[in-house]
């Protein structure tokens, strides 16, 4: 007799590879109020855009206010703006005006 094919190991092990990417990727957009930023070391938050098919990337104040405030948050000194284009990659440091 044939095991159904959602109780076969594959199966299981496809869907756990693909449940594991979602929540990986929910971790890494920073949705959860404890871990914010994509990326984060001990003294900065990293946030990544990922534009490979796009050509362009518009920077607002909202972007920054939002970075600034995650970074005050978790008590980091520093917040980084890193944005990956087809042939390039933008690295910012995200300062306030007036300090913090």
């Amino acid at each position: 007799m044939k095991l159904p094919k959602y109780l076969q190991s594959e199966s299981i092990k496809k869907k756990a590879n693909k449940a594991e990417k979602k929540i990986f990727k929910h971790l890494q957009s920073g949705a959860i109020d404890f871990f914010k930023g994509d990326f984060s070391t001990n003294n900065c938050i990293i946030e990544y855009k990922k534009l490979l098919k796009r050509k362009q990337f518009t920077l607002s104040e909202k972007i920054l206010n939002k970075l600034n405030e995650e970074c005050l948050e978790m008590g980091k000194e520093n917040a980084f703006l890193l944005i990956e284009f087809k042939n390039f990659f933008v690295i910012c440091k995200v300062i306030k005006k007036g300090g913090k």
